[in-house]
Formats: C-alpha cells, structure tokens, sequence
C-alpha cells in the first residue's frame, strides 16, 4: 500500500457483523449483486431462475478474472 493512504482507508467501517470492517470493493460487490436480484425478480423472473443466473454469472466472472490476472501478470524469467 501506499505510504499516504491510511492502511484501512479502502474500508466500510460497521458494515460487517458486529461492527466489523469491510474492504470497499467486497461491500461494493455485494451491494451490485442485490440491486440486480432484486430488479430481475422485480421484472418477474422466477426467483430460482435470477439465482441460478447470479451464480453462474458469478462464477464465470470469477474464472475470467482469475485467467485475466494469471495472463497479466506472468513475469517471463
């Protein structure tokens, strides 16, 4: 981290369980993920239907980053 950013600056203070910090980008996530739930099931889609989707959206996001990141920051010896 930078040495001008406060080491808990990217974090919710009181958003987690019992007043537990939570890093911003995990709080932001979560936030996305119920907004889009909740507008799915709102516009009439079977509630098990908007979870199977979120999930395997979620999951193929998950590999795509992960191969994203793995091909970005190969170092080549």
């Amino acid at each position: 981290m930078s040495e001008h950013v406060p080491e808990r600056a990217s974090c919710v203070p009181g958003a987690g369980a019992a007043g537990q910090i939570l890093p911003v980008p995990v709080v932001v996530v979560v936030v996305v993920v119920l907004f889009l739930t909740a507008g799915l099931v709102a516009s009439g889609m079977a509630v098990e239907l908007v979870v199977a989707v979120v999930a395997t959206g979620g999951l193929l996001a998950r590999e795509l980053i992960g191969g994203l990141l793995s091909v970005l920051t190969r170092h080549e010896a």
